[in-house]
């Protein structure tokens, strides 16, 4: 059926819907309607008896423009914002919770805003609870910790990990 011409054969259905294959489930003279289009890898994609919607979801695909591993798991994610086969290079590397970061087409940047994340290292509420600011020098996941409150004017006085003990000089 993949390459006769009959009611219910695929007569080159496949081939003029972008290079897409055709399969014959069974043979048979008296097996009809039974024909698929498969896409060509990298893309995926399957319609029994017509033209099938291909995909390529450059995130699990293993092609020139895909992700290839460029996601460092688990610290990121590789979401592919679009799958059509036309749209390359859009895929993106999300840093996981409470890592923050977006990059496309590249590993992202991740960081730990201690002061704004919530994670067992992180700041949480230790510092605006007591009216005081939070900051974070060094927002690298391997430097956790050094988030640091400070005391808001009049009073002076900071606190490292832990909230400030406040003075008026």
């Amino acid at each position: 059926e993949c390459t006769a011409v009959c009611a219910s054969c695929a007569a080159g259905t496949c081939a003029a819907a972008g290079g897409q294959t055709c399969t014959d489930a069974d043979t048979a003279p008296d097996k009809t309607g039974d024909w698929a289009c498969e896409c060509v890898a990298p893309t995926v994609g399957r319609a029994a008896t017509s033209a099938a919607a291909c995909v390529l979801d450059e995130c699990v695909a293993t092609c020139g423009t895909c992700e290839n591993g460029a996601c460092p798991a688990p610290q990121q994610d590789c979401i592919d914002l679009d799958t059509a086969p036309a749209v390359l290079e859009d895929w993106e590397c999300r840093c996981v919770a409470p890592l923050e970061g977006t990059q496309v087409a590249q590993a992202a940047v991740c960081v730990l805003e201690e002061c704004l994340a919530d994670c067992p290292t992180c700041a949480g509420t230790n510092c605006t609870d007591h009216g005081q600011t939070c900051v974070d020098p060094d927002p690298r996941p391997e430097h956790t910790g050094g988030w640091i409150c400070g005391c808001p004017p009049p009073f002076t006085g900071t606190g490292s990990g832990a909230k400030a003990h406040c003075t008026i000089d």
